[in-house]
């Protein structure tokens, strides 16, 4: 019998995003600031076990397309 899409731990966590995005795009943190360190780093590694592998590679991957050297 096959699973369940919510048996899996991952399902809320891929949910949440889009309400997570909009947090952080509305939220009073220093966006900024942290843009500017990306920007003056001479190279950004993302790092990630398991199914975070996959997201490090994609924020690399985002990192890389905005002219940053990530890995």
């Amino acid at each position: 019998m096959p699973r369940s899409i919510e048996s899996y731990r991952v399902t809320p966590q891929i949910r949440s995003q889009a309400t997570e995005v909009e947090r952080l795009l509305s939220a009073d943190e220093p966006i900024e600031r942290a843009a500017e360190l990306f920007l003056a780093a001479v190279r950004v590694y993302t790092v990630g076990i398991g199914t975070s592998t996959n997201a490090a590679k994609t924020a690399a991957s985002m990192l890389r397309a905005a002219g940053l050297d990530a890995t």
